[in-house]
């Protein structure tokens, strides 16, 4: 689901009439999706060639195992390839579903990569990512503190 929302991808619901485009955000929520639809296409946009793309997952080992934090970062330079065009970056298992977190992108939105404009968004990433509690009381995998997952999340913009 990160990766979907990263690259902003957009999902193809049908009944037995007709099919429509959803946004991969409506999508996750469920509140697009009618009774008698189901998915039939996903549409994963390619980056562009100014693009940089990367994820990362912190987990507890190395395979099978859910995420402390993952996250996904697609950085879109200026011609100069060191200006910000724009930012998207999404953060696993700190909200309900991915977090698309648009003021920490619009901090560096114009300004070259570097440790001050990282600085500026870190200080903007503190406030917009706000943990949230498991959806259900006893999930069944080991939930981190949330000031933990909140670091990693904040450790993993400057990576």
């Amino acid at each position: 689901c990160l990766l979907l929302t990263l690259l902003e991808a957009v999902v193809t619901v049908s009944d037995s009439k007709a099919s429509r485009d959803v946004d991969i955000l409506s999508f996750l929520r469920g509140d697009d999706l009618k009774l008698g639809e189901i998915l039939s296409k996903v549409c994963i946009p390619l980056p562009k060639t100014s693009d940089v793309v990367d994820s990362f997952k912190i987990m507890r080992r190395h395979m099978n195992t859910h995420a402390e934090v993952n996250a996904g970062f697609r950085f879109r330079f200026k011609n100069d390839g060191i200006t910000v065009d724009s930012l998207r970056m999404v953060v696993g298992n700190i909200a309900i579903g991915p977090l698309v977190c648009e003021k920490t992108a619009a901090a560096v939105a114009g300004k070259p990569l570097s440790l001050d404009s990282l600085k500026a968004a870190r200080a903007i990433l503190e406030t917009e990512a706000v943990v949230e509690p498991p959806s259900v009381d006893d999930p069944p995998f080991v939930v981190g503190d949330a000031d933990y997952r909140k670091g990693l999340a904040d450790a993993l913009l400057y990576k």
